[in-house]
């Protein structure tokens, strides 16, 4: 139904519940790979955060450092208003931190607003300090 519908509500409503489906039953490489659809055909959808959220998660649990950093930062990239968007971008700062990639830190950090830039300063803290590793 998800791919004779896609484009439409009954579609994305469809791929998502196909998504629920194989998260809830903790299928991490099916619940990967349809997140990703998703993610790809509705990327406008609210839906996407818990989405991106899920595959962050999932990443993290099969040790995909990269791939986590990735869902985070595009979290907070795509949706930099939402309550969690911070946190995301946060966590894809220390991800990338930790596996020595300061500059897609930076310039995530950059990226949030002044509004935010107390906290995106405490990061940069945390940046110099994780250099003398």
């Amino acid at each position: 139904l998800a791919d004779a519908r896609s484009g439409t509500m009954l579609g994305e409503q469809a791929l998502f519940a196909a998504f629920a489906t194989y998260r809830d039953k903790k299928d991490l490489a099916n619940a990967t790979e349809t997140g990703r659809r998703f993610v790809s055909a509705y990327g406008k959808s609210p839906k996407v955060i818990d989405v991106l959220a899920t595959l962050a998660r999932a990443a993290m649990d099969l040790a995909d450092y990269d791939g986590a950093a990735a869902a985070y930062a595009e979290l907070y990239l795509r949706f930099p208003r939402e309550s969690s968007a911070l946190d995301a971008a946060r966590t894809s700062a220390t991800l990338n931190l930790m596996l020595g990639n300061a500059k897609a830190a930076q310039e995530l950090l950059d990226r949030v607003p002044t509004a935010r830039r107390d906290t995106a300063r405490s990061f940069r803290r945390r940046r110099r300090s994780l250099r003398s590793w």
